[in-house]
């Protein structure tokens, strides 16, 4: 079949993409999309949003251990030989679970990626076998943190130092703690 001079016209007159343009737009959409998710890291956001429950987590147990010291003159006992054995202990006083009339925590925060990762509570960090504690420590292991974040007032220089405690039995992480002292 033979085209007239008008058909050719308007074939080569039109006004749209070939396919190979069409391509070349969708590859660059592409490599710049890669860019973007690579620059935003969706996995450390989510690891920074995480970090920061954990900080409000060890903030409310603080929180409520203030309260148990108000009632009772001393931070709570706990007993157990290893850090998820205290922190249950600990988390049944707080709640009342183990007997207490006193309930300072309706539910006891737990880590939000792992519940079996376990806050660490230490109530007599410097070691000095105190019958009534007056002191504790609280830890939380983060993800996504820069440096570790120690309490300002719990330094070496006052003979004790977060990192020799019962709180950090492993991992080589960052962590963020706070203290009465």
């Amino acid at each position: 079949m033979k085209h007239t001079t008008a058909q050719v016209n308007s074939y080569t007159n039109r006004k749209a993409f070939t396919l190979v343009e069409i391509i070349i737009v969708m590859a660059i959409i592409a490599v710049l999309s890669a860019a973007f998710i690579t620059m935003i890291n969706p996995a450390k956001q989510f690891a920074r949003a995480r970090d920061s429950q954990r900080r409000s987590d060890v903030t409310v147990i603080a929180v409520a251990l203030e309260q148990y010291y108000a009632d009772n003159n001393e931070y709570p006992v706990v007993n157990g030989s290893d850090s998820e054995e205290k922190i249950n202990d600990l988390e049944n006083q707080l709640t009342g679970n183990g007997g207490s009339t006193d309930v300072y925590l309706k539910s006891f925060p737990h880590d939000p990626k792992d519940p079996d990762m376990i806050y660490c509570y230490d109530y007599d960090p410097d070691n000095t076998g105190e019958t009534d504690p007056q002191s504790f420590l609280l830890c939380a292991t983060l993800e996504a943190s820069e440096e570790d974040e120690v309490p300002s007032n719990y330094s070496e220089e006052n003979g004790s130092s977060y990192k020799g405690t019962k709180c950090m039995p492993y991992r080589d992480k960052y962590y963020y703690c706070v203290t009465s002292q």
